[in-house]
């Protein structure tokens, strides 16, 4: 067999350790991490009792990996939904450099896009300073209209000034979430659902933090965060918490979302 080894075995074998690894980040953090490592013991119970000729341990779980198919689809169908939107989002952004390339407005939306950066982490730092709970939502390639409408519309160009007013404490809005979609303040005083798919937090984090990792695990959407309790700026992508950035970690990671 492996005198037959070839280019096109290579590259077989090189996309399946790379699909694997894909999922492998997808699962990471979360209750079906969990889930597939007994799976994967599974399998390789499976592996023995086959080697080894055992007929009964070999016939039911080989009648179980009948339906392995949509074992699967049921147990992971969060992390199928996520690793498709990934691909989806990829292929939505080769289109929008394509526009960025050769129409001329392409200009004024990078300069938007940069913008709303400086706006965003200018009004971060000082309610940073000020120690005043914050919870931004970037949507990627999906509006977030489900979540818009569970607050109050804005429509709004970004400016730290409109995002420092929205958060204070004397605002009624300042509890919920604002979301900015296509560089715009579309919604303010949102509700974010909490996953209980999310088992890789802290037992200290507090509600902004959970509901921001639940969003991100969900979609493809990013959140930023500012601790009410000590000031600190947190970033939420994929489902993953990254704490304590400063000015530089967070434009980079607002340059990654808008790539």
């Amino acid at each position: 067999m492996l005198d037959n080894f070839g280019l096109i075995n290579l590259l077989d074998l090189a996309t399946l350790g790379l699909l694997l690894y894909l999922i492998f980040l997808l699962v990471k953090g979360s209750t079906a991490f969990t889930v597939s490592v007994g799976l994967y013991i599974l399998i390789a119970v499976y592996g023995v009792a086959r080697y080894f000729e055992m007929p009964i341990l070999s016939a039911f779980l080989g009648a179980f990996w009948q339906y392995g198919v949509i074992i699967v689809i049921i147990i992971f169908q969060q992390e199928i939904r996520r690793f498709l939107m990934l691909l989806g989002k990829n292929v939505l952004r080769g289109n929008k450099f394509a526009v960025d390339r050769f129409f001329p407005f392409a200009m004024n939306h990078r300069e938007k896009e940069h913008h709303m950066m400086e706006a965003v982490i200018e009004a971060c730092e000082k309610m940073s300073i000020e120690k005043m709970g914050v919870l931004l939502v970037f949507t990627g390639t999906t509006d977030l209209k489900f979540i818009s409408q569970s607050g109050t519309n804005i429509d709004a160009v970004v400016s730290s000034k409109l995002i420092e007013t929205i958060f204070s404490k004397q605002s009624p809005l300042h509890d919920g979430a604002l979301i900015i979609n296509k560089n715009r303040v579309k919604a303010a005083g949102c509700i974010l659902p909490i996953s209980t798919e999310i088992t890789n937090l802290p037992e200290n984090v507090g509600t902004r933090h959970r509901a921001a990792v639940s969003i991100t695990y969900q979609t493809d959407a990013i959140a930023i965060i500012v601790s009410e309790e000590n000031g600190s700026i947190s970033i939420a992508r994929q489902g993953l918490l990254f704490y304590n950035l400063n000015k530089q970690e967070l434009l980079k990671e607002l340059l990654e979302q808008n790539q």
